[in-house]
């Protein structure tokens, strides 16, 4: 939206600058953010294409089952083949809404399910505004019309007047916008398979999981004990993550790998120049390792290994490159 002219209209830029005041745009500019929507909204549907959305049901099944006490539903919410029902429709709907959306005949049915889908994910799930925008943004599927009639109710005025039409740009100019889209589309129809080129599970190490749009895809749980090493004397000591972390920080950190190399990080600063006391004894920390065991547990799965305490985080470094010192997923 940075690079876009949605400035042109109904905007302050027009009071300070009346000459770029225009009633008309590119068609790419509104396809642009058409192809954005759909992006969501498809490989989300893709990336539930997978066993544990569609034969386990889950996370959706613990996820569900947390609504017990929902008045009127809360029973129905823990019945198995709710979550199954939940899961299936959720994959259709994401692979599909978008066609439907774009069809002048079904866009009005399309667009009642968007409404009625993204409000029952708000009810039901901690999904914060993500269900807002794109209730609010794919309006812009419908017609010139339709939002024409919006903006005369909303202003009461003829909107149209004092603006100016802007000439075709040049075929150089042309040829420009195209390299330049062509590049953008291809980034964002690109980055979400870069998954494939890790190996292991990707819910596990999460490498190549963002901007994939696996929206709400999987359920971690963990346990994180972290220790304290002195290199000099080899002493230990175990650290209390609530000295320096919220609960839900704890949470979020314990199953998330460039928040557990960010924490090892925090905890050797921290440590790193103390004089720390042992009965009677003293002991200078300098340049401490930072060690921790943690066990995490996978859309339901029985709790294994994550992290070994043989690595020391603090020369770890959080990159591109596969990350070896997460323990392999069994399944």
């Amino acid at each position: 939206m940075v690079f876009l002219p949605a400035n042109r209209n109904f905007s302050i830029d027009i009071k300070i600058w009346p000459k770029i005041k225009a009633i008309t745009t590119k068609q790419w500019t509104i396809n642009l953010i058409k192809f954005q929507l759909a992006m969501v909204y498809i490989f989300a549907g893709i990336a539930k294409l997978n066993s544990d959305w569609l034969f386990q049901a889950q996370p959706l099944k613990i996820w569900l089952q947390a609504h017990h006490n929902i008045p009127v539903i809360g029973s129905l919410l823990q019945e198995e083949w709710l979550a199954y029902i939940f899961s299936w429709t959720g994959c259709i709907y994401d692979l599909f809404i978008v066609f439907f959306l774009l069809s002048n005949r079904f866009r009005p049915f399309a667009y009642f399910f968007v409404i009625f889908f993204h409000l029952v994910t708000w009810y039901l799930f901690p999904i914060g505004v993500f269900p807002w925008v794109m209730i609010f943004s794919t309006l812009i599927f419908f017609s010139i019309s339709f939002h024409e009639r919006i903006l005369d109710f909303l202003s009461h005025t003829n909107w149209r007047s004092n603006a100016n039409f802007k000439k075709h740009p040049s075929r150089k100019k042309r040829s420009f916008v195209v390299s330049i889209l062509s590049v953008y589309m291809a980034v964002q129809l690109l980055i979400p398979f870069r998954h494939f080129l890790y190996p292991g599970d990707l819910f596990w190490n999460e490498e190549g999981f963002r901007f994939s749009w696996r929206v709400m895809l999987m359920h971690k749980e963990g346990h994180a004990t972290f220790y304290m090493v002195d290199p000099k004397t080899g002493r230990e000591s175990e650290i209390n993550n609530g000295d320096f972390l919220t609960q839900t920080q704890e949470d979020q950190m314990a199953t998330q790998p460039d928040m557990i190399l960010q924490y090892a990080q925090i905890l050797k600063n921290f440590y790193d120049g103390k004089t720390l006391h042992y009965g009677n004894h003293k002991f200078l920390i300098e340049n401490p390792e930072i060690r921790a065991k943690i066990y995490v547990t996978l859309n339901g799965r029985p709790s294994q290994l994550f992290v070994d305490k043989k690595h020391d985080l603090t020369k770890l470094n959080y990159d591109l490159y596969h990350r070896t010192w997460i323990e392999p997923f069994k399944k």
